[in-house]
C-alpha cells in the first residue's frame, strides 16, 4: 500500500513539466587517463544548474501539493526568462531526472523529491563568470511553495549532444592511421574503441574537450 500511495504522488505530480528544451546535453566527466591524440577542443555550449527541490512536510498528500504548486511556480518563472531554460532532456553523466523518494529507515516520513536543470546558453557570452552570477542571481528569484526546499546541488559546464561531432572525429582519426601508415611503413593499423561514446572533459573555465576514447596500435617493419 505504502508503494502505491508513492506512485499515486509521482503521477500527480509530473504532469506540471513543460517541454522548454528537450536537447541531449551532456556534463563533463573527471577523466584522470590521458585522451586520445585526436581530439576537438571548444566553448561549451551552456552552464546546466542542477538544483534539488524536496518537500518537508510530513502529511503524503501535503507533499503531492507542495511538490505540484513549487514546480508550477518555477516552471512559469523560467519560461517568463528571455534567457534561462529548464532542461528535460536525455543527460549523461549527471543525476537522474527521475523523481526520487528517500527517508531513513524506520524513522520519519519518506520526503518527495526531484532534480531539475537550468541551462544558461553560454553563446555570445564569453565571460562565464558573468553568466554563473546571472545564472545565481536568477536561481535567487525562484520562489518554491511552503513545505519545500530548492537548493543548488551543482553548476558546470555542459554540451548539446556530443554525437554530432562523432563523424568529424572518426575522419580525424582516419586521417591519423593514414599518416602512421605513410611515415612508418606500417602494414597494418588497428583501431580500437571506436564504438565508445564521444566524451566530454572540462580543460578550463568554459572549455570542453570532446573525443572518443580509442586506441591505436600498428604493425611496423624493423630492419
Amino acid at each position: 500500500m505504502k508503494l502505491i500511495r508513492l506512485a499515486l504522488l509521482l503521477a500527480s505530480a509530473a504532469p506540471v513539466w513543460a517541454g522548454l528544451n528537450s536537447a541531449v546535453i551532456v556534463l563533463p566527466v573527471e577523466n584522470l587517463r590521458a585522451a586520445p591524440a585526436v581530439t576537438l577542443v571548444q566553448p561549451a555550449d551552456y552552464l546546466c544548474a542542477i538544483l534539488t527541490l524536496r518537500t518537508t512536510a510530513k502529511d503524503p498528500d501535503r507533499q503531492s501539493a507542495a511538490m505540484r504548486e513549487s514546480l508550477q511556480r518555477i516552471t512559469a518563472t523560467i519560461e517568463k526568462s528571455p534567457r534561462f531554460q529548464l532542461h528535460q532532456g536525455a543527460v549523461r553523466f549527471a543525476a537522474s531526472n527521475n523523481f526520487l523518494y528517500s527517508s531513513k529507515a524506520g524513522s520519519g516520513p519518506v520526503s518527495l523529491q526531484t532534480s531539475l536543470r537550468i541551462l544558461c546558453p553560454l553563446q555570445g557570452n564569453p565571460d562565464v563568470f558573468e553568466a554563473m552570477r546571472q545564472l545565481r542571481r536568477f536561481i535567487g528569484t525562484l520562489a518554491p511553495a511552503e513545505d519545500t526546499e530548492l537548493s543548488v546541488a551543482s553548476i558546470s559546464l555542459a554540451v548539446t549532444d556530443p554525437e554530432q561531432y562523432r563523424a568529424r572525429l572518426l575522419a580525424l582519426i582516419a586521417d591519423q592511421s593514414r599518416t602512421i601508415q605513410q611515415n612508418f611503413g606500417a602494414h597494418t593499423v588497428i583501431i580500437d574503441g571506436l564504438q565508445n561514446p564521444v566524451v566530454v572533459r572540462q580543460i578550463d573555465d568554459s572549455n570542453v574537450e570532446l573525443y572518443v576514447d580509442y586506441q591505436l596500435s600498428a604493425n611496423v617493419e624493423t630492419r
